[in-house]
């Protein structure tokens, strides 16, 4: 979105997809489900903005919408994964790299410190790297476009 408007319709959009990760997700907390259930819900939510109905199956990468999630979940481990993302767009200027290592370095931090939402984690890491499989082929290939400003 940030390409295509500008950095105030990418800030409203942002604040949506993440909304549709935390929310459900959080209402789930707050009720008490399993780590499973709510890791279900993640997923869902995530498939729902990757493949909504009402735009014929054809929506987004998911990436903030699995963020907001992740916020829900553990809000110290998103922030390790956010600064980890701010730095490598600053340092590389490549969106995509940015959030499939990011989307990586999630999975060993739950690994790590909550192993019960890695299997989550490797679903969510999973969609968002098949959703950027014309990401992928151009990074191998050097012509994934840069973002210069932020």
């Amino acid at each position: 979105m940030y390409r295509l408007g500008g950095k105030l319709p990418a800030i409203v959009v942002l604040i949506f997809d993440l909304s549709k990760g935390f929310l459900p997700v959080y209402v789930g907390q707050m009720y008490n489900f399993a780590p499973f259930y709510i890791g279900i819900i993640a997923v869902a939510a995530c498939l729902g903005h990757m493949y909504p109905l009402y735009f014929r199956f054809s929506g987004g990468k998911g990436v903030a919408t699995a963020f907001g999630a992740l916020i829900a979940i553990n809000l110290i481990i998103a922030l390790v994964i956010i600064a980890f993302w701010v730095v490598l767009v600053k340092r590389y200027k490549i969106v995509s790299l940015a959030t499939i290592l990011s989307a990586a370095l999630g999975c060993f931090l739950y690994a790590w410190f909550q192993p019960y939402w890695l299997p989550t984690m490797l679903i969510l890491t999973l969609m968002i790297l098949l959703r950027h499989h014309s990401n992928v082929r151009r990074l191998i290939t050097q012509k994934e476009p840069t973002i210069e400003k932020l």
